[in-house]
Parts: C-alpha cells; sequence; structure tokens
C-alpha cells in the first residue's frame, strides 16, 4: 500500500502492451507479480502518489480465482472511516494521483478501482486487459452497506473523468 503523500513508483520501461514483445530500442516492461487473492494487487491511499511504466499482473493462482471485486489490478482509494460515528472526520481523499503508461492485467476484480475524491488526478496510456470485472471502474465510496462493516464512505463526489 502506497499511504504516504508523494511518492511514486516508476518502471524502466512502458507497461503497455505496445511493448510487450520489445526490440534494442524499447526496454522491457517492469513487471510486478501480484500472488495474493486476497485484495488489490496495488492500492494508493494518499494525495499526489504516481505509478508509471510498469506493468502489474497476477500470477497463475490470481488469475484462477473466482470474480472478486474487492481484488482489483489496482485501487485508488484512500483510508476507510466512519462518517456516521464520527461525523468531524473529514475524507482522506487521494487527488492528484498519476497513473501512466501501465499494463494491469490478470486479476480476479476490476483492472483499475478509484473510490472517492479522485479531482485533478491524471489516468492516461494503461493497456488493461483479461481482468475478470471491467476496464476500469470510478465509485462515488458510498456503499449500500451498512457503515458499521467499514466500508469507505466520502462526502466528496468523484471528479470528471476525462479520456484522451
Amino acid at each position: 500500500m502506497v499511504d504516504k503523500r508523494g511518492i511514486s513508483i516508476r518502471g524502466q520501461g512502458p507497461g503497455t502492451w505496445a511493448n510487450a514483445f520489445p526490440d534494442a530500442a524499447t526496454p522491457p516492461p517492469t513487471k510486478v507479480d501480484i500472488d495474493h487473492t486476497d485484495g488489490e494487487g496495488i492500492r494508493i491511499a494518499a494525495m499526489g502518489c504516481s505509478l508509471s511504466e510498469f506493468a502489474v499482473e497476477g500470477s497463475a493462482s490470481r488469475r484462477l480465482a473466482s470474480f472478486d471485486l474487492f481484488q482489483p489490478g489496482v485501487r485508488v482509494e484512500g483510508p476507510d472511516f466512519d462518517a456516521i460515528l464520527n461525523p468531524t472526520v473529514q475524507a482522506r481523499v487521494t487527488q492528484r494521483t498519476k497513473i501512466e503508461r501501465m499494463r494491469i492485467a490478470y486479476h480476479p476484480g476490476d483492472g483499475l478501482l478509484s473510490v472517492g475524491d479522485i479531482t485533478e488526478s491524471q489516468f492516461n496510456d494503461m493497456d488493461i486487459h483479461w481482468n475478470k470485472g471491467t476496464g476500469a471502474r470510478y465509485d462515488t465510496g458510498s456503499l449500500w452497506l451498512s457503515d458499521a462493516v467499514g466500508f469507505t464512505v466520502t462526502i466528496a463526489s468523484p471528479a470528471v473523468v476525462t479520456t484522451e
């Protein structure tokens, strides 16, 4: 989990499918293999963080797992808080997140899951393939489940997402 502001993780070459079979001029993508089946592959839980130029792929056991909404390849969501029991706590947001030149593949859930406020965030040039959920899903963070269960409740709506 990336839970400190401003952390950047960058690979040695674009993680896009376009260079899955690189030549000498294009370095092979850095690849992170996710081998567990109990949650997201990578989670960004702080403001101003970035991921770029690598692939996040599920292992053989992750590929065989059944569809699971709570196992995306990359999850962008601040820490949970309880707005009902503690209304003075402000939502912890993941604004200004930047994810670019990535490949996200073979996960039991969505490729990219963003929950809550992502104002001024950028998601560019990503190849999201072979996941059991949607390619990218943007959620407000207000789930229909009981707040007492400990799921996220956010005050702000997610930002407008522009694709190019």
